[in-house]
């Protein structure tokens, strides 16, 4: 039987979780060889011994078992029917062991692990459903092979997480990094299930289709041929139909896919998540922001504001009203979105931004012109022919959409100011033209959202441009009393008296002048005093501003840490193109010693103590 591309990324995806294990930690896994049964019987007994010591209880008896068990069919299952590595399974199982172990320590993270594996266990395939249409479907195979292969990359996070956390004490702010990429996870199963759904669907048609025959023709070799005929020619058509229907849809989306395959609704999402409760709602009462969205006419708005304002997690907030809004709007209101994030360097080319708005557009509209639809689809019927359509070829369809699929059309684009010049001036000119050539006087709103830059305000001279200075004070509030409450809760700050915490709460937002990531570190900083008395007397010596801040944690790193390897660090990360890992930073700051002789000497040295890269 052959190998399908699911089933290699399932292996590849247990390889690479076996690849970031320790080595002590994969010399005990190979050691053992356990079952589900293993697994399940450890949650319970971790619970059990937990239980007496917390006042909340972790509900074993969840989807946690689910995974477990949606897990343990799906092996089942691929031992009789694929080539798959035997030791697979037992690698997986000691792997999801290995973890809860550690993890059992530290009882908050513990929860949340499971927590997530509840959340995965929603998701995961009917075991009664693809069990029979199993062994002869590759495309199902492929599909949940592939699933599986995502669920093992969650262990392979949480044990990124578990080792970074552990050097850190286990520090609550390294977890919401992990927690974003668990959303990102979390996404995939659901797109990938939606995948096995329809796979299940086309398979019980093949399947019901086969039998319908077979059936026709053991009937007509001992009554009526004519009936086979027409009970055939029937099916025929009837399933000529659905396969028809099925391959249309199959069809755009390997076009959606052609045009582009960028994640843009998981820097949404990720932004969206951050935003508080009816936060950022003064923006939709600012005048230009009023005029902009008036379906009168087409327009254009830019607003800007300093690095650290919460930029991103405002637009998310107007994206997803405008969301809401199209829901109910008598008119068809179409919003596409981009989000330009410096921690992804294909976000930050124009020809990612610029496919990913067409993307979007033409998965809205769906009722284009015949000619225009079938320029589309062949323009980007395979990889071959996408590669050959430029940026023009680009801006000429979102035009031509754009005129004919009679909607209010809205783009948004967010941290344009992260690009390099030559590709945000690719984007201003495209976002220039679309608006200049907008036919319909009411079809096309554009904003943007970016620091404050000389060549954006240049070439959107002919847009509505707000500086929004301090205007989210009031969410700056909010954040901060919040900000201080989940730190109580989480044990990083002691119980405060009413006094102190109104005390600190003042001082954050007073001194914050819009700046959320002021706020954000300041608060760790208040973090580092253990005690109430200790916190009150440090209040009045924490820096005003960022620039104080950050000369405070370099006179830290020259006293307490070892200033040369800082250095080194400082110069890596300022002229790396993209964020580094800590493992990039570690081998870049020992490269040059001479003792280094070998890729084997630098991986030794880089393996051992971690802390002094902390």
């Amino acid at each position: 039987m052959s190998v399908t591309v699911g089933q290699q990324e399932f292996e590849k995806a247990v390889a690479d979780f076996i690849s970031v294990l320790k080595s002590d930690d994969k010399k005990a896994l190979s050691a053992s060889d356990p079952t589900a049964e293993d697994v399940a019987n450890l949650v319970k007994q971790i619970d059990n011994t937990l239980r007496p010591k917390q006042k909340r209880r972790i509900l074993r008896n969840s989807l946690f078992e689910t995974l477990l068990v949606s897990i343990q069919q799906f092996y089942g299952v691929i031992d009789s029917c694929t080539q798959s590595n035997p030791e697979i399974a037992s690698l997986v199982w000691g792997g999801m062991k290995f973890l809860i172990l550690a993890f059992s320590n530290y009882v908050e993270y513990f929860e949340k692990i499971i927590g997530m594996c509840d959340e995965m266990g929603k998701l995961c395939p009917q075991y009664n459903r693809f069990a029979q249409l199993f062994p002869n479907h590759l495309e199902l195979q492929s599909c949940i092979f592939e699933f599986y292969g995502v669920v093992v990359g969650f262990f392979k996070e949480a044990s990124l997480f578990l080792y970074r956390s552990v050097l850190k004490q286990f520090a609550i702010a390294i977890f919401q990094p992990f927690r974003d990429k668990f959303n990102v996870i979390l996404k995939s199963l659901g797109i990938l299930k939606e995948r096995i759904e329809n796979e299940i669907w086309i398979a019980e048609n093949q399947e019901a289709h086969t039998q319908r025959v077979r059936d026709a023709q053991n009937w007509a070799t001992t009554e009526n041929h004519f009936a086979l005929a027409r009970i055939a020619y029937h099916d025929f058509q009837e399933d000529r139909l659905k396969v028809s229907k099925y391959s249309r849809q199959e069809m755009r989306n390997r076009v959606l896919d052609n045009i582009s395959s960028y994640s843009y609704y998981s820097d949404f999402a990720n932004n969206l998540q951050k935003r508080l409760p009816n936060s950022g709602q003064w923006i939709f009462e600012l005048p230009e922001y009023k005029a902009w969205v008036e379906p009168s006419q087409s327009a254009g708005i830019w607003y800007h504001a300093i690095p650290g304002f919460g930029k991103s997690v405002l637009t998310a907030g107007v994206i997803d009203n405008l969301i809401e809004s199209s829901k109910s709007a008598r008119n068809r209101q179409y919003v596409t979105y981009f989000f330009c994030t410096y921690t992804n360097a294909s976000s930050l080319l124009a020809h990612t931004i610029i496919a990913s708005l067409l993307r979007q557009l033409f998965y809205y509209s769906s009722d284009l012109p015949l000619d225009l639809a079938q320029t589309i689809e062949s323009s980007f019927r395979d990889r071959i022919s996408s590669a050959r359509v430029d940026r023009l070829g680009l801006r000429g369809l979102l035009n031509r959409i754009l005129e004919t699929n009679q909607a209010h059309n809205f783009i948004i684009i967010d941290g344009l100011d992260e690009c390099n010049d030559v590709e945000r001036g690719i984007v201003l000119r495209t976002l220039k033209e679309l608006l200049d050539g907008a036919v319909r006087p009411d079809g096309l709103k554009i904003l943007v959202s970016s620091r404050g830059s000389q060549d954006i305000m240049r070439a959107l001279k002919n847009f509505k441009q707000v500086d929004l200075g301090t205007s989210n004070q009031q969410d700056i509030e909010c954040f901060v009393e919040q900000a201080i409450k989940d730190k109580e809760l989480e044990g990083q700050l002691p119980e405060l008296p009413n006094d102190l915490f109104q005390k600190i709460k003042e001082f954050l937002t007073i001194n914050a002048k819009g700046l959320f990531i002021w706020v954000d570190l300041l608060i760790l900083e208040i973090c580092k005093e253990s005690r109430v008395e200790d916190i009150e007397m440090a209040l009045p010596t924490l820096p005003r501003d960022l620039d104080e801040l950050y000369n405070r944690v370099l006179h830290r790193i020259e006293t307490l840490r070892k200033p040369e390897i800082a250095r080194k660090i400082f110069r890596w990360v300022a002229y790396a193109r993209r964020p580094l890992t800590l493992k990039e930073l570690k081998e870049a700051t020992v490269i040059e010693e001479p003792s280094v002789s070998s890729w084997a000497v630098l991986n030794r040295m880089t393996e051992i103590d971690d802390a002094k890269w902390l």
